[in-house]
């Protein structure tokens, strides 16, 4: 779905992958099992559950039966949005490297080392009203085939390659209330560095903080001609030689010295 899942490399990479192979092996199950493993639900739970709490819910909301201890951890409170069990479970066992297979019955589980998929295909819908820069796409991921069709992109090879284009492609993006807002800018200008980074925050819907002497530091004028361009790649050209960095976040731009 349209869940984003940050977590070790190898197995993030392979996760969609798996849990489509699972999704194949779910739909030779009979009708009832298959229905357990689709059926979509919220979790919410509190700080410091454990591991093992989390398969004694697994356990006791669906029915379902381990054939081994899941290793000890112990989580921080969480929230997950409405997943299917199949999806659920698998987030579950990412984090300690581990997938699962269902037996004949639908019920009983088995543990087993996430599969080691190394290459795969994937096609990406993209959302209506994004925009997509194959050209861009193609020169960063050379070890990737990527074609585009309409709003349907195509991506064959490595699955950690797929991966870092989705973490590409979503850094690409930015996210205001839950809506998708311009990514690209086309600015031609001669103004304050200060003023120009103020306009990206204020047209990005975000609060420009200026920390310690950073507002001293952004008094000198620069001259920007760049055609659909980043907000990372504008504030980058404003903080050049001024010993700034910044941090960008949903609801702020803030600067500060390096």
């Amino acid at each position: 779905g349209d869940l984003l899942f940050v977590g070790q490399r190898d197995s993030v990479a392979r996760l969609p992958f798996v849990i489509a192979a699972l999704k194949k092996q779910i739909s030779k199950l009979p009708k009832p099992a298959q229905a357990k493993w689709k059926q979509r639900s919220e979790i919410q739970w509190p700080a410091a559950t454990t591991a093992t709490e989390f398969a004694a819910w697994f356990q006791n909301t669906h029915g379902i039966t381990f054939d081994s201890a899941v290793p000890n951890d112990v989580w921080r409170a969480g929230d997950w949005p409405a997943l299917s069990l199949l999806e659920q479970l698998s987030l579950f066992l990412v984090g300690f490297d581990r997938s699962f297979e269902v037996g004949n019955d639908g019920v009983s589980v088995k543990l087993i080392p996430i599969p080691n998929i190394e290459s795969a295909n994937l096609k990406i819908r993209l959302p209506r009203k994004s925009k997509f820069d194959l050209g861009a796409a193609q020169a960063e991921f050379a070890d990737l085939k990527i074609a585009q069709s309409g709003k349907t992109v195509s991506l064959v090879g490595p699955v950690k390659s797929i991966a870092a284009f989705e973490s590409w492609r979503v850094e690409r993006q930015v996210m205001i209330a839950g809506e998708k807002v311009v990514r690209t800018f086309d600015l031609n200008t001669t103004a304050k560095r200060g003023d120009v980074l103020a306009t990206l925050a204020s047209e990005t819907g975000r609060t420009l903080v200026l920390r310690g002497t950073a507002g001293e530091k952004l008094v000198k004028r620069i001259t920007i001609n760049q055609q659909k361009a980043s907000i990372e790649s504008l504030i980058n050209q404003c903080l050049a030689g001024t010993g700034l960095t910044y941090q960008l976040s949903k609801s702020k731009l803030t600067i500060f010295e390096n």
